[in-house]
């Protein structure tokens, strides 16, 4: 049994670019009916458990990754068939793609898809950007602001992004911008500080054209933000971004209640650092749930932002 905490990812990306005729809950009930039989008194919580497993709450079982795969390849045969491809796919997915990266997986999807439409990846695209980046997944008054600042000048050329007045990303030419990134609205002061980055490198790649450190990137987290008048600076002072050509989407997440550390980062101790794939996965099922609560012991904050080609602007 192993805890597989972007499963989730997976099955979304199959979700919108395959699709399947039965629900969670369907599938739920048939996958789970080869591990404990079909006159199970506990058949009815299934579809928990199933929510659970995708979260990485509970554990995939090799015979339930076969049983999935196997349903996955099922409905990919039915879709190559609505495609004018022969039925069954020389690439079929393996249980093995569920447990691995969620980019290793994509690829091998569209493989053995054989065909994909470019309206179909390019929403498929959008939707997983979003869900990477938490992108209008929460309601919370705080918002993320990005200030762009010529790079020999501190003062007098702020640019603001976020927020319900937000004009749309703030461009950065990297050879003469520098920026700063402050979470601003809060009620409380925050404790800690989380941040990541998510490239969006369309129209000219998908995310799945790279491996997932090229797409995302974290502030070493958890860190302490700096109070500038009622915001919170993210970074120690205006610094150059990355000069690497995209739209890129930014969450913050400030911690606002110190326990609420070890429910929220997926590493012993939260020791400031980079999280990885799984642990990034992980993260961001967390901070859905607690930023659900009633006063919610976090506060949600995301933008976005644009580099273009130096000496462009």
């Amino acid at each position: 049994m192993t805890l597989v905490p972007n499963l989730y990812l997976k099955w979304d990306f199959f979700r919108w670019l395959v699709g399947t005729a039965q629900s969670d809950a369907q599938i739920a009930r048939h996958v789970f009916r080869v591990r404990f039989g079909a006159n199970d008194i506990n058949v009815g919580n299934r579809p928990s458990l199933f929510s659970k497993m995708l979260k990485g709450e509970y554990g995939l079982q090799s015979d339930i990754a076969g049983e999935l795969t196997k349903m996955m390849n099922a409905s990919i045969e039915v879709y190559r068939g609505e495609h004018d491809l022969p039925g069954r796919s020389p690439q079929p997915l393996k249980p093995d793609d569920l447990f691995g990266p969620v980019y290793d997986f994509a690829r091998h999807l569209i493989a053995a898809m054989g065909k994909a439409e470019p309206d179909a990846l390019a929403r498929t695209h959008k939707r997983l950007v979003e869900e990477l980046a938490l992108q209008g997944d929460t309601e919370a008054t705080a918002t993320l602001s990005v200030k762009r600042f010529e790079a020999d000048k501190f003062i007098g050329a702020g640019k603001p992004s976020g927020g319900a007045q937000d004009p749309g990303p703030v461009i950065f030419d990297p050879g003469r911008h520098i920026a700063q990134l402050s979470i601003e609205g809060l009620a409380r002061e925050p404790v800690w500080a989380y941040a990541m980055f998510v490239r969006d490198p369309t129209p000219e790649k998908w995310a799945w054209d790279f491996n997932w450190g090229q797409t995302v990137e974290w502030i070493p987290s958890p860190f302490k933000p700096i109070q500038a008048g009622k915001a919170w600076n993210l970074l120690p002072a205006p610094d150059r971004l990355k000069p690497v050509e995209g739209r890129f989407l930014v969450t913050a997440v400030a911690v606002l209640e110190p326990d609420v550390l070890g429910e929220l980062d997926p590493r012993p101790g939260a020791v400031p650092g980079i999280l990885k794939e799984e642990e990034t996965a992980r993260f961001l099922t967390e901070v859905r749930r607690l930023s659900r609560r009633r006063d919610s012991p976090i506060a949600l904050a995301t933008s976005s932002y644009r580099i273009v080609k130096p000496g462009s602007m």
